[in-house]
């Protein structure tokens, strides 16, 4: 199947369609995933990738996509927030550091997404150190 036709596969599906090996988090519970590394890895060039599909709580916090960190004062985020955008940003003893915000508004609560991060710190230009592509385009910000 070619990639268009994932996105209309899960556009149109009805709200009880279930993707095998996929997971849905009801929007009252507090349920995550947690996984803790064997190393630390490469900190400064790394892709993050995911598949979404919204609530239709618009103009509320949603979560996260990604939240990684040592705590709740020191962490690097991805979620989309009480405006309907995208953000990645970083928590370091509580100071907070905006990455990327995007232009667009996402509120489409019918369509699946796919949402891929690209970060790579070794990039001398600031634009281009942090890139959000939503089902294929680069969004700006």
């Amino acid at each position: 199947m070619a990639f268009n036709e994932l996105i209309r596969l899960g556009a149109s599906a009805a709200g009880d369609y279930e993707i095998e090996k996929s997971l849905r988090f009801n929007d009252g519970d507090t349920a995550y995933l947690s996984r803790t590394p064997g190393s630390a890895g490469n900190q400064k060039t790394w892709t993050y990738s995911c598949w979404f599909k919204l609530s239709s709580n618009f103009g509320g916090h949603r979560g996260a996509f990604l939240k990684a960190g040592a705590d709740a004062n020191n962490y690097f985020k991805i979620n989309i927030a009480s405006d309907d955008k995208i953000y990645v940003l970083e928590t370091i003893s509580s100071s907070y550091k905006e990455y990327y915000k995007s232009d667009n508004v996402f509120r489409d609560s019918t369509a699946w997404m796919h949402l891929v991060l690209k970060v790579d710190c070794t990039n001398s230009t600031d634009s281009e150190k942090i890139r959000v592509y939503i089902n294929g385009t680069e969004q700006s910000g």
